[in-house]
């Protein structure tokens, strides 16, 4: 298959569609293809099937053309199935897919399982609006139709920044450009600008957000009823994942949105280690290996934990990657003892947090003389804290509304011998907590708390996570002392 040209010759009813939730991918692809046919096959009947496409991608040629109704009663020649996987992401459309006369995919999803006659699958290609380009003629790419392959090419690279970008990419990109478009607009338009109720809710997205894995993976929720209270849909959540991907030394980010009837859309990003496709396709979803998604019901937590244990398994590929390096090598050093901290880490252990007030206020006065205005405000903080968990454990569904409650920081500040290291083993012990000390007298470099980069050659675990390996536990209470 080298262009769409020999398909079109003997059809006379053509059908575009796209995945559900179409992006700028989907959507600039599947509209260039039907400008095109709209221009040069006059003869045709195409129509172009899309759920609702959000706003900012309505000023290319022809958007207000789409169809987001799915009458029973059609029958096409020819169906182009575009930027989807399989035939079951095609939604409502897939029904004209199975009774065409004839079918065909273009794709770049490595998760695309051929289901068309003619498959055009490139995983490689930056975006399925690339491979468009390769399949019409270039003298017949109008300022319109290169509108439309320029806009899915800046939303599936991240503006030409993500690895799938590549020296084609940008070639393809200079000669749309030579066409006459208004890239920087489309840039800015399309992809920066966000609405207020937009950056509100993104805004809550990241202060929801959770670290897990010693911060290696970064997961988000956002309720419906926390849509409804922002007034926005899910077309609007577009940017909140690769927001979350970009946090320092995360390689994975995990975003979740609820649906309908408990289901969440779940979309991950990553950076350099981990496959996502391998992921979404274990879950009934698919995509790319730094970019997937999939939908599945659940408690989000629940959902979350099972993406994290997928994540964890692929440390295994670490290790046959370390076998095939050579032992003595800077690089297989560094390997082994990423290795060996993951797997001493104690993911599964954790102690069960229990307040009592009473007993907390015991705690403190039998170790604690004077210092009464502290111990107030520590009681007082383990007060709201034994509320928020009374509330939740009252009311099991309320969880599914309510922020995910990650760590508490005090800060307790004074000089040396005020009782500041005793106060915190006294919190510790109301909260049932395994304490742990970390010092930071003499440290310059924030690599030394956080971590180095895996891939410096020097690479150390840091203090964090040694704490909480000498914890043994993944919850402890840290005492981070001067």
């Amino acid at each position: 298959m080298t262009n769409f040209d020999v398909y079109l010759a003997d059809a006379k009813t053509v059908a575009i569609a796209g995945h559900v939730r179409p992006d700028g991918d989907c959507a600039g692809s599947c509209l260039a293809t039907y400008n095109y046919i709209k221009n040069y096959f006059p003869h045709v009947k195409v129509d172009l099937y899309l759920e609702p496409i959000p706003n900012i991608f309505k000023f290319m040629k022809r958007s207000e053309e789409i169809l987001s109704e799915w009458p029973d009663d059609r029958k096409y020649d020819l169906f182009i199935a575009q930027d989807c996987g399989d035939a079951k992401r095609l939604g409502n459309a897939a029904k004209y897919f199975e009774s065409a006369e004839h079918t065909i995919c273009v794709d770049h999803h490595v998760s695309n399982q051929n289901f068309a006659e003619h498959n055009y699958i490139f995983p490689d290609a930056s975006s399925t609006c690339e491979l468009i380009f390769e399949l019409l003629p270039d003298e017949r790419i109008d300022r319109e139709i290169a509108e439309c392959i320029y806009t899915g090419m800046v939303h599936d690279t991240g503006v030409f920044q993500y690895s799938c970008t590549s020296r084609k990419t940008m070639e393809i990109a200079g000669k749309l450009i030579e066409k006459g478009i208004n890239f920087p607009k489309i840039v800015d338009e399309t992809f920066f600008t966000k609405t207020y109720n937009q950056n509100r809710i993104m805004g809550l997205a990241l202060m929801k957000s959770v670290l897990h894995l010693d911060g290696k993976c970064i997961s988000s929720v956002i309720t419906k009823q926390e849509m409804q209270e922002y007034d926005v849909l899910p077309k609007h959540l577009d940017g909140i994942v690769s927001q979350l991907r970009v946090t320092k030394d995360v390689e994975v980010a995990i975003f979740l949105y609820e649906l309908e009837d408990g289901e969440f859309k779940v979309s991950t990003r990553s950076k350099e280690l981990v496959d996502l496709s391998e992921i979404a396709v274990k879950f009934d979803g698919g995509g790319h290996v730094r970019a997937a998604g999939f939908s599945m019901k659940g408690e989000p937590e629940q959902i979350i934990e099972a993406i994290l244990e997928e994540v964890k398994k692929q440390l295994e590929k670490e290790i046959k990657r370390l076998r095939s390096n050579p032992m003595d090598g800077p690089e297989s050093k560094v390997s082994q003892n990423y290795i060996e901290t993951l797997l001493e880490m104690p993911w599964e252990e954790r102690t069960k947090e229990h307040i009592s007030i009473r007993a907390a206020r015991e705690e403190l006065d039998k170790d604690h003389y004077g210092l009464e205005k502290v111990k107030e405000q520590v009681l007082e903080f383990l007060a709201v804290r034994q509320l928020q968990m009374n509330a939740q454990e009252a009311d099991k569904e309320q969880e599914k509304t309510q922020p995910r409650k990650g760590g508490r920081i005090l800060c307790l500040v004074g000089p040396p011998g005020t009782g500041k290291t005793s106060i915190a083993r006294s919190i510790a012990s109301a909260l049932n907590r395994k304490y742990v000390r970390i010092s930071l007298g003499g440290v310059h470099d924030e690599a030394e708390i956080r971590g180095h980069r895996r891939t410096y050659v020097a690479a150390m675990p840091g203090r964090i996570a040694q704490a909480i390996k000498k914890a043994g536990v993944i919850n402890p209470l840290m005492l981070l002392d001067e």
